[in-house]
């Protein structure tokens, strides 16, 4: 096993087991990829003049539809329409804290936490995606940016290799997720 799944492992006993019980608008998948460390997946939603998150680095995920109950059927079924990774090939962890969004719309968004069992070849919608990073958590770095569409200089964090900020709600999910790992990371170096 590596530490990248000893680490997954440790980190799935602090995750709700439970699905949270709201009215949810929608989920995002936070994706664990083990290796020496833990990497996680973000996409760069496409620019389209409709989409008031164009642009954005962000977890796959979107708004539920109407059959669905579960948020994780919802973050499933956009990571299979966004970047083209059947549920099979994923395993539901837990779900983090439900995040309200209010930047724009008053938005509940449900994070889940998975597992990507296997190496899979992503396929990108190109309707909603227009790249893919797969981020080992310990290279993300924490800065400043300033947001044109919304004229706010705010916190952010940027992936090494791109400048694009990653800001607002993910980058809220990020800091739950990163306080998470550290403290898992810690514990297992700490009893080994």
């Amino acid at each position: 096993m590596t530490l990248g799944m000893d680490i997954i492992k440790a980190l799935t006993e602090k995750v709700y087991r439970q699905v949270p019980i709201i009215d949810y608008y929608a989920a995002v998948n936070i994706i664990l990829i083990p290796s020496n460390g833990v990497s996680t997946i973000l996409i760069e939603r496409t620019e389209r003049k409709e989409d008031f998150w164009k642009g954005d680095i962000a977890f796959p995920g979107g708004r539920k539809i109407d059959n669905e109950t579960d948020p994780a059927e919802t973050a499933l079924r956009e990571t299979w329409e966004e970047i083209g990774v059947p549920k099979e090939k994923l395993e539901v962890l837990g779900y983090l804290k439900p995040i309200l969004s209010h930047l724009k719309f008053n938005v509940t968004v449900v994070p889940v936490v998975s597992l990507l069992k296997e190496k899979v070849k992503f396929r990108l919608n190109p309707r909603e995606v227009s790249n893919i990073f797969i981020i080992p958590l310990d290279s993300l770095q924490h800065n400043f940016a300033f947001i044109d569409r919304v004229l706010i200089y705010t916190e952010a964090y940027t992936i090494p290799y791109t400048k694009k900020p990653i800001w607002g709600i993910t980058k809220r999910i990020l800091d739950i997720l990163l306080v998470l790992y550290k403290n898992t990371k810690e514990e297992k170096e700490i009893t080994n």
